[in-house]
């Protein structure tokens, strides 16, 4: 583990900042969108990984999560 966040809001930048490759995410972060924050690293870095995770596993929301461009749910 390199970094843990508890809000979404410093997501992007610190992805970013640190070179991550791997990220693991909890779609219901406080904060800014995480699924936001997906586009945006995605956009910024598209060889980064990310896996997200909820309680929430309902096809809608895999499938949102999925589009906004997570590699695995």
């Amino acid at each position: 583990v390199v970094g843990v966040l508890d809000r979404a809001d410093r997501l992007v930048d610190e992805a970013i900042a640190r070179g991550t490759d791997t990220i693991v995410l909890d779609i219901v972060m406080e904060g800014a969108s995480p699924l936001e924050a997906i586009r945006e690293i995605k956009k910024r870095c598209p060889t980064c990984r990310i896996i997200a995770y909820s309680a929430y596993d309902d096809p809608a929301t895999i499938r949102a999560v999925l589009e906004a461009g997570a590699t695995r749910f």
